[in-house]
């Protein structure tokens, strides 16, 4: 009976290794744009960041440029993800025909379901600004900034 409940501990354990294995899209994701400017002027940057890599696309008048990076992320980063989830967020106006910057964490979910979880953002379009009061959403918005220099 020891041997099964060890062996069964041992599975559970296993259980969100598993999870986290079967989804392959990012884990943090910052898009920013240009509001209202000049001709020649406007950009899109998405930055996305998965557990081994972290993909940019930038586009400029019709242009899109994607580089990769090789990286390594700790493991911790779901706990993260998942304080942020339980953050209060707050919305309130902001300027329009400005630039927008949206940043949003992915929680993973059981059965393979995925939550966009709002880390904070600027729409210059609607002119809606939110925030994530957890410490944990400024610390991925500092690693998607880190990250997403480019």
């Amino acid at each position: 009976m020891k041997n099964v409940i060890v062996l069964l501990t041992m599975i559970a354990g296993l259980i969100p290794s598993f999870a986290q294995a079967r989804y392959i899209g990012p884990y943090l994701v910052s898009v920013k744009s240009s509001g209202f400017v000049p001709p020649g002027r406007e950009f899109s940057r998405k930055c996305e960041v998965y557990f081994d890599k972290v993909v940019i696309t930038t586009v400029r008048w019709g242009v899109q440029v994607e580089t990769k990076s090789n990286i390594t992320v700790s493991s911790n980063l779901t706990d993260l993800i998942e304080l942020a989830d339980q953050a209060r967020v707050t919305q309130a106006p902001g300027p329009v025909d400005v630039n927008t910057e949206l940043y949003m964490a992915i929680k993973l979910l059981p059965n393979d379901a995925t939550k966009k979880v709002d880390l904070g953002s600027r729409n210059g379009g609607s002119g809606v600004i939110t925030k994530n009061e957890s410490p944990s959403a400024l610390a991925l918005k500092g690693i998607l900034d880190d990250l997403c220099k480019n």
